[in-house]
């Protein structure tokens, strides 16, 4: 499962309460990002079948996805509604909630983690932010809206909350990096990045019966380590 930093590039382009989304027009979250965020990029086949992307997720460019293959070429998806292979793209933000003062993992769309990673392109370090992300709904250009808040000081209540949420946060990645997953999705939807909101709650549900807390340390890409969760807790403004 990729990690993504904000100076990334990606190529091809009811939950338990350790997770927060925005569900409704008018839902808001204030938060501090305390880890890299991850992702996940998948194409629906039908209404109810969905594949994980091969090409996006291991961020190799020359990775064969057929599915990347057909949406480059311009061929339709007959049996889904959004009419495209397109890989649609989930964000899983490590966060510390701000009203809550717990930590969370924010689910969310690209449109969220690009007006961030724009602020962090023009040379401001986003770990010392706060952020607040508002659900509009109305045109896809301001769907959500994503505004940098001045930092307030973390607490410690805050940061053990961080810390503990490490071994979850591993679950999670190990979760979305099925091969393939049916669901039924939501009855309504309103555009194309609410299709995968609630993907991954299934088999999280099924990890946290059949599986003990993991202590190994994810890894990116061919082997690579991703940096340790105590590492960047250390690095930032707590």
């Amino acid at each position: 499962m990729p990690t993504v930093d904000f100076t990334d590039e990606i190529p091809g382009t009811d939950f338990k309460s350790d997770f927060v989304q925005l569900s409704k027009k008018g839902d808001q979250i204030k938060f501090r990002i305390f880890a890299k965020p991850f992702y996940v990029a998948k194409h629906w086949i039908t209404e109810k079948e969905v594949v994980n992307c091969p090409k996006v997720n291991s961020k190799d460019e020359k990775a064969p996805c057929e599915y990347c293959e057909k949406f480059e070429n311009g061929i339709a998806n007959p049996n889904h509604r959004s009419g495209t292979y397109k890989p649609n793209l989930q964000f899983y933000y490590p966060i510390i909630d701000r009203n809550t003062h717990q930590a969370a993992i924010f689910q969310t769309s690209v449109s969220v983690h690009m007006a961030i990673k724009e602020t962090a392109n023009a040379g401001i370090d986003v770990y010392k932010s706060d952020w607040q992300v508002t659900r509009n709904e109305g045109s896809p250009a301001n769907y959500y809206g994503t505004v940098r808040l001045d930092a307030i000081p973390v607490t410690e209540e805050e940061k053990k909350s961080a810390i503990e949420l490490k071994p979850t946060i591993a679950k999670i990645q190990a979760s979305l990096e099925a091969k393939e997953s049916k669901m039924e999705p939501k009855e309504e939807l309103t555009t194309e990045e609410d299709l995968d909101v609630d993907e991954v709650s299934k088999e999280l549900e099924e990890l946290e019966a059949g599986s003990k807390p993991s202590s190994t340390k994810v890894t990116e890409g061919k082997g690579k380590p991703v940096a340790d969760d105590d590492d960047l807790l250390e690095d930032l403004p707590l």
